[in-house]
């Protein structure tokens, strides 16, 4: 009941936040719309092998001052592999409000939440809330801190690194370039007791990723390739999801309205 009652309080803040951005939406006359359209060959999330065949994952984020919110209608399962049917294993809302601190504008800091579904799936529902911070500095630095107030009831951190190199090379008179990203997890005792059985916090997962965004038709095309390792010992012996170290594909597809 506890619960419930988190995750209504935190549906009522986004609503009213929500209101208040497409409020703020109307008198600017700005809403700006994006489309994205991503296949990845397996569907890793923190470490985690929730699904090791192809997915499509469509998504379009509404952008109103300074809030987004977020649908992102996926994962969509394009296989039937081990008795699995077709369909969407995980469908996400989330509104997010993004600015910089008035007197140090080298910092940025979002707040916001996400409820995850899983529809075809006997995992239930979940609410996170987050509070992050970025850094105008060379590897542009973040840190997020997640708390899930609903199933989970823990804490997972994400330090993250990435830079842009701009135009690495040019085909066909189209510039290509190259954008490099890594990022390290850590989970609380009870958000891992959760996801991973082990009731210990420990580091949990470690990524790196490349992409190469082009333009084409005012569609940005980002193909990439990822690495992904569950670090913390305890949560690789767990077997919670299958293989712990996966190399994987991606080609993002996103265009702004």
């Amino acid at each position: 009941m506890e619960k419930m009652r988190m995750t209504s309080i935190v549906f009522v803040i986004g609503l009213v936040l929500f209101v208040s951005g497409i409020g703020f939406a109307e008198e600017t006359n700005k809403v700006d719309v994006e489309v994205t359209l991503d296949y990845v060959t397996q569907y890793i999330w923190r470490g985690q092998q929730l699904n090791p065949d192809p997915s499509f994952q469509p998504g379009v984020n509404l952008g109103f001052g300074n809030f987004t919110a977020m649908f992102w209608a996926g994962s969509l399962r394009l296989t039937g592999s081990d008795g699995e049917e077709y369909g969407f294993v995980e469908v996400d809302l989330g509104l997010d409000y993004s600015d910089k601190f008035p007197d140090c504008k080298k910092i940025s800091y979002s707040v916001g939440f996400f409820h995850y579904d899983f529809p075809n799936s006997p995992v239930p529902d979940t609410v996170e809330i987050y509070g992050g911070l970025s850094f105008d500095a060379p590897l542009n630095p973040s840190l997020i801190c997640y708390l899930d107030v609903d199933e989970a009831d823990g804490l997972y951190l994400q330090f993250s690194l990435n830079h842009g190199f701009g135009e690495i090379l040019r085909i066909c008179n189209t510039p290509i370039g190259m954008e490099i990203g890594a990022g390290l997890g850590w989970g609380s005792d009870s958000y891992n007791k959760y996801y991973w059985g082990v009731s210990q916090s420990s580091l949990s997962d470690f990524s790196l990723s490349a992409s190469f965004p082009f333009e084409i038709c005012d569609w940005t095309i980002s193909p990439g390739v990822n690495f992904s390792t569950v670090v913390g010992e305890g949560l690789r012996d767990s077997n919670a999801y299958g293989d712990n170290d996966n190399l994987f594909g991606i080609i993002s597809i996103s265009k702004k309205f």
